[in-house]
């Protein structure tokens, strides 16, 4: 049994695509053609598409076939890479946002490691890096894979490489303004205003969580639009408490001020890749990245001060 690589490909794009209109134009082939190419594979494979009004839906058989299919066409195309000699392809990492550790731990990687080319991109969202790791869009991405809508998808592997402790930004005039420390009491009593609209899934997962957990009153109404706005909030308003992280910066304002937090919430870092990489620099960027080996206490999976310590 031989596979037809053009045939595979086609698969593949109308497997990420689920339209085969779509499919055929980003191969630059006729509809007729494509189906073409995807009935004479599954001559060879079995079923792989249920068509109906709605698009195509992957069967059973094509949903185990497709990382094999994926697999296939990246080694096609590192195989003609190797016999052209041609240059290493950027190792392509999605970082998360230009204000977090998953870009200060790729700096210091790039740093040490000269020779690498790092390609980053910053979607702020990891299922959507997910989707594009499933491609084989992205070699390595950075996210909590605790907070996800679902569990992780097969094939793809992740380890907690850092956890960002989060403060309280309060309003020096407001209620909380004099406080050298804040527990959940003292939030409840104020309400935390952590503002959704833009925010990552995951993010948002993370929030509600913590405020449960502590049964702190949460304010979710607003736009992220990144920290000089939230500052902006808190500096207006002298009731707003929201989580902060000190790694983004001591804020300029000066009607705001930084006070710790007891528990403090640890936002996870982990690293995410598939299962069977294939650029050459990722394992040394895996083995770079530093290890976390959080402690789950009955089921709990909080990444509270009391629960997070380095391996």
């Amino acid at each position: 049994m031989e596979l037809d690589l053009a045939q595979v490909r086609a698969f593949v794009a109308t497997a990420d695509r689920r339209s085969m209109s779509q499919a055929a134009v980003a191969l630059h082939l006729s509809q007729q053609a494509l189906s073409k190419r995807i009935r004479r594979l599954e001559n060879t494979v079995g079923t792989l598409f249920e068509r109906g009004a709605a698009g195509v839906v992957l069967t059973p058989a094509g949903a185990r076939f497709l990382p094999a299919a994926r697999h296939l066409l990246d080694t096609a195309e590192a195989a003609l890479a190797a016999a052209r000699a041609e240059p290493l392809a950027p190792l392509r990492v999605d970082v998360w946002g230009h204000l977090h550790e998953p870009l200060r731990l790729v700096r210091r990687f790039a740093d040490t490691y000269a020779d690498a080319t790092v390609e980053l991109s910053m979607r702020r969202n990891l299922p959507q890096a997910l989707d594009s790791l499933q491609r084989r869009e992205l070699d390595l991405a950075f996210g909590d894979v605790l907070d996800l809508p679902g569990p992780l998808p097969t094939g793809l592997l992740a380890e907690l490489v850092a956890v960002s402790p989060l403060a309280a930004l309060v309003n020096r005039t407001g209620p909380l303004g004099r406080a050298t420390l804040l527990r959940p009491a003292d939030l409840a009593a104020c309400r935390l205003w952590t503002p959704f609209g833009g925010s990552s899934p995951e993010l948002a997962t993370f929030v509600r969580r913590y405020a449960a957990e502590l049964a702190v009153p949460l304010d979710t109404g607003g736009a992220n639009l990144g920290v000089d706005v939230l500052v902006a909030h808190v500096a207006a308003n002298p009731g707003a408490v929201t989580l902060y992280d000190p790694a983004w910066g001591v804020p300029a304002d000066e009607r705001v001020r930084l006070v710790p937090l007891d528990p403090a919430p640890r936002f996870p870092w982990y690293a995410v890749w598939t299962a069977d990489p294939l650029h050459p620099w990722l394992k040394r960027l895996l083995d770079f990245l530093p290890r976390i080996q959080p402690s789950v206490v009955a089921g709990d999976q909080r990444l509270l001060d009391d629960q997070v310590n380095p391996a």
